[in-house]
């Protein structure tokens, strides 16, 4: 699981990094048994050309906690769901010396 991780997020957003804590088990479909692992990404690098940005367009933006939860809250409550979870805990790593959660994050689900 860990490598799928690693592997979509440099493939969808560009960025490579430390994998940091689970925020959750997502159910997406009770039906089909579908299941979505959430953890935070500590980036350590980004890059200026990617696969989707070179195949799809795709474009990467910064946003801080609190603004990514309001704009997902209209389009995608369940992404925003995770951004809850980040913010009513400790913070990426869950460390009680780091709980200052306005870090930046890509809005690109990774």
């Amino acid at each position: 699981m860990t490598f799928g991780v690693f592997s979509s997020c440099l493939w969808q957003a560009g960025v490579k990094g430390k994998l940091g804590r689970l925020l959750g088990i997502f159910e997406q479909n009770q039906d089909r048994k579908h299941r979505t692992y959430v953890f935070t990404l500590i980036v350590t690098e980004t890059l200026e050309a990617w696969e989707d940005s070179v195949t799809v367009g795709r474009k990467r933006k910064w946003f801080k906690v609190d603004e990514a939860i309001r704009v997902l809250q209209s389009h995608k409550p369940v992404h925003a769901d995770y951004l809850h979870r980040l913010t009513n805990t400790c913070g990426p790593v869950c460390n009680p010396t780091n709980c200052n959660v306005q870090r930046l994050l890509p809005s690109l689900h990774c």
